[in-house]
């Protein structure tokens, strides 16, 4: 009996929304320490929603700006979405808002908490979050493997930066949606296992490794530049707030 053509969707699907589930086991994890899950997504604020799509939008449209000329170029790994991509996307939404979040809470925040207080240093610290990060998502050695660490050090940066991480979530959302969409043949999320099989003999090929840091270092520049220079990402349309000035 063949196959149902709806069948790999809705196990992809499943398989993201499972991951968002940790978000819970993490929460019950923290109640077992005396903590909430705002100790790692915001200690001692209130959740920024804000923030989240502000940091989306800008590293969205950061992100497509360095995609857009592929699809129209031979032999690249972009390609426009299929039709039948952009009618899962609905779907696709927030079983990717959940993953991403669940894999912030644990590597950028649990785990990067946990190693500042062993190094006493963030940028320190980030070194062993991105090497784990990059495992979660199999071994697959070269410039895949930089993408994996380059987005998580970025991501750390992010959260050093605001103190938080509703900024390195929309990022990561923004980043997983438009990879999937573009990145997989068009084809969607079907198209991410494909991508996400690992070599059969991980290597490590210099000029390609420094290539694909040099790509993604594109849209990290432009994300900069856009949101963070400008306060946009911290303050919204505000921009950055003006100074104080002293009354007497």
């Amino acid at each position: 009996m063949p196959e149902s053509p709806i069948t790999p969707w809705l196990l992809e699907i499943s398989q993201l929304l499972l991951i968002g589930l940790g978000l819970l086991a993490l929460h019950w994890t923290l109640g077992l320490q005396g903590r909430d899950l705002m100790s790692v997504i915001a200690p001692g604020k209130r959740l920024d929603g804000g923030m989240w799509w502000r940091a989306a939008l800008v590293y969205g449209l950061c992100f497509s700006l360095m995609m857009l000329p592929f699809p129209f170029m031979d032999e690249t790994p972009w390609a426009l979405p299929s039709v039948t991509a952009l009618l899962w996307l609905p779907a696709m939404l927030p079983a990717f808002a959940l993953q991403t979040a669940a894999e912030e809470a644990f590597c950028r925040g649990y785990l990067a908490q946990g190693f500042q207080v062993l190094f006493r240093n963030a940028a320190v610290a980030a070194l062993p979050v991105a090497v784990i990060f990059s495992l979660l998502h199999g071994w697959n050695g070269g410039e895949r493997q930089v993408f994996y660490w380059g987005l998580s050090l970025f991501a750390s940066y992010l959260t050093w930066r605001f103190g938080r991480l509703e900024a390195a979530m929309g990022v990561h959302f923004a980043h997983n949606i438009l990879f999937t969409l573009f990145g997989t043949g068009g084809k969607g999320l079907p198209g991410m296992s494909e991508k996400m099989q690992p070599d059969e003999m991980a290597t490590f090929p210099i000029p390609d490794m420094l290539l694909a840091a040099l790509i993604l270092a594109v849209p990290f520049l432009l994300y900069w530049l856009l949101g963070i220079r400008t306060g946009f990402i911290e303050h919204g349309w505000r921009g950055k707030p003006a100074p104080q000035t002293e009354t007497t």
